[in-house]
């Protein structure tokens, strides 16, 4: 996993070298000027094994409301949006399940809803979220 993303205000992306034990700043390729008005402060980061990043939810920008939307990130820095989860998340847990293709999305909090007691999960393959009936 070369690749790291980190976030707060503003998105920056890093690959790590590991022969020289350090990190070197990767410029994104933003066609669509996404890392300045789009991806939402806060998100989570998921590695997902075709070399690519999953940016989950976090809050909005321009209104800190909590958001469902989700991008992409590639080793080459390019950014691009997938599709959005079911639920807006933040303070969420993440588990994976590499040899099943799926990331689960657990619990949370939204601005809606309060603190929320469901999961979904997103196909790596397919690239869709599913909401999941907890019984």
């Amino acid at each position: 996993m070369p690749l790291v993303a980190f976030n707060s205000h503003q998105l920056g992306a890093f690959n790590y070298i590991e022969k020289a034990r350090e990190f070197e700043k990767l410029e994104l390729k933003d066609d669509m000027n996404l890392a300045e008005n789009e991806v939402p402060h806060y998100f989570k980061t998921v590695y997902i094994p075709d070399d690519k990043f999953l940016l989950i939810g976090g809050l909005e920008r321009d209104s800190s409301k909590t958001s469902n939307r989700c991008f992409m990130i590639d080793d080459k820095g390019k950014l691009s949006t997938t599709n959005d989860m079911r639920e807006p998340r933040q303070y969420f847990t993440v588990a994976i399940d590499y040899p099943s293709d799926l990331i689960y999305v657990i619990g949370g909090y939204n601005n809606y809803e309060g603190v929320l007691d469901s999961f979904e999960t997103f196909s790596i393959r397919s690239r869709k979220w599913e909401l999941c009936d907890d019984k």
